[in-house]
């Protein structure tokens, strides 16, 4: 069953139960902080909000199914999001100014920007891999790698 990515697949019972509970809970803190901040009646929404997860979930977890298909796909959107937006700030923060400095020194660590001299190498039949004189490990080093 291979199904979209933002189509999340379907909830079993165990799952709207954990969900009903999880919501439960942060309904309740919720319910406290405002009764701490604004005193009860402020909190008593949120209360009773918290109170109605905590029966569906434990009696009814099913009835949640309404409510638990637009949270899964506002998760899937927001990690979607996230991760491509995170990817983005350490490409743009971190390797371009990186490989920007590299060039401005002329640091080449691959050796590969002769690229006619690579054509013609290739071209002949040759290859662009480097020989080494020495392994740089011994050989029982690979044997045992943990």
């Amino acid at each position: 069953m291979d199904l979209p990515f933002w189509k999340p697949p379907a909830p079993g019972p165990r799952d709207l139960r954990k969900f009903g509970l999880l919501f439960s809970v942060l309904a309740a803190l919720l319910a406290c902080y405002l009764t701490w901040r604004r005193g009860f009646p402020a909190a008593m929404a949120p209360a009773a909000v918290s109170a109605a997860l905590l029966l569906a979930g434990l009696a009814f977890p099913a009835g949640l199914k309404p409510l638990w298909w637009p949270w899964m796909i506002a998760a899937r959107v927001l990690g979607f999001v996230n991760s491509h937006l995170l990817l983005a700030v350490v490409f743009y923060l971190m390797f371009t100014p990186i490989g920007l400095l590299m060039r401005l020194f002329g640091r080449d660590p691959l050796g590969d920007r002769n690229f006619r001299r690579a054509r013609q190498i290739t071209r002949d039949g040759g290859s662009l891999w480097l020989l080494r004189e020495h392994t740089q490990l011994p050989q029982h080093h690979y044997e045992r790698q943990f």
